[in-house]
């Protein structure tokens, strides 16, 4: 049986992502796992590296890049 799901307007979905983006900027730390997915996310959604989140996330790469397995190097090269 197929789920339905309600999907966000433009709008609704550009207000969660300005919520997402203020909680982001608290962390202290972010994984490399949550790096690499949300940079997939992000450029599922459409979003590109002018994008503040974008660039934030970016910029954590070189931090966690040891960390990364293989599914997280490749949805990061993908979302890039």
């Amino acid at each position: 049986a197929r789920r339905h799901t309600r999907t966000l307007g433009k709008s609704q979905r550009d207000s969660v992502l300005l919520l997402l983006e203020g909680r982001l900027q608290d962390f202290e730390s972010i994984s490399a796992r949550n790096v690499a997915g949300l940079l997939w996310s992000y450029a599922k959604l459409g979003y590109r590296s002018n994008h503040s989140v974008v660039q934030f996330l970016s910029e954590q790469v070189s931090g966690v890049i040891d960390d990364f397995n293989p599914q997280d190097v490749a949805n990061t090269v993908w979302a890039w």
